[in-house]
């Protein structure tokens, strides 16, 4: 089983007798061989070791079925979830938070792959099927509701809101995937005003440069306005 944590129910005896020597222990009566061959093998015999050792046990169980140790709160009425195991988990990440957590028990959760920052692991999950969906439609307009992930739609709007902060409210973005997301589309360029598009324009007359696709899009929409009456005098006579 790779550990010494030996369930009540064990059809042996064997977890009657250990929950036996846990009673003793705590009330001071366990021999003291006993108690050191039972501590030399791992056998948690205080309560709150116990407790801890029988939760990391069914996080190891919920990992082996689910492939990942990521526990969220629509899985805490689950019925392959332990009662309190997602309350759980929050306590340990605000153990570790507080630096209460011991090494020993932090690798053996990393070593399930525990999630320590929710917002940062939900942000590189959110970044590879944003990648996926870009690979195989070519662009990054997601639907909403799109399945297999209807949240992916809000990560895309939250792109968009960031960028107009230059991503300052997004602490774990890295620059490669700011890059990442310019390259596939996904952050909005700023609107620009009816002067600066005027500024441009003027530039290319100048110039007698070719019109971009923007400056010719502006320009159908200024003749749209124009023949439907609802432009402004000064930008006309401008």
């Amino acid at each position: 089983h790779g550990h010494a944590f030996v369930p009540y129910k064990e059809p042996n005896g064997l977890g009657r007798w250990i929950a036996e020597q846990r009673h003793r222990y705590q009330r001071g009566l366990c021999d003291v061989s006993i108690y050191r061959e039972l501590s030399s093998a791992g056998v948690p015999l205080r309560a709150f070791e116990a407790r801890w050792e029988r939760k990391f046990q069914a996080l190891s169980r919920f990992h082996a079925r689910r492939g990942h140790a990521f526990i969220q709160n629509k899985d805490a009425k689950s019925r392959d979830v332990a009662d309190g195991l997602y309350a759980w988990v929050l306590q340990q990440r605000q153990l570790r938070k507080q630096g209460r957590l011991s090494e020993s028990r932090r690798r053996r959760l990393d070593a399930l792959g525990f999630v320590w920052d929710v917002q940062q692991y939900t942000w590189r999950e959110n970044m590879g099927l944003l990648r996926a969906f870009h690979e195989e439609h070519g662009h990054v307009r997601v639907p909403k509701g799109w399945e297999p992930a209807p949240k992916l739609y809000l990560f895309t709007r939250k792109i968009q809101q960031s960028s107009k902060l230059d991503f300052a409210d997004v602490p774990y973005a890295t620059r490669e995937d700011i890059e990442e997301l310019h390259a596939m589309g996904a952050v909005r360029r700023p609107r620009k005003s009816w002067e600066e598009r005027e500024g441009a324009l003027l530039k290319c007359l100048a110039a007698n440069a070719a019109l971009d696709d923007d400056l010719r899009a502006w320009l159908r929409v200024q003749r749209h306005e124009y023949r439907q009456g609802r432009m402004a005098a000064w930008r006309r006579r401008r």
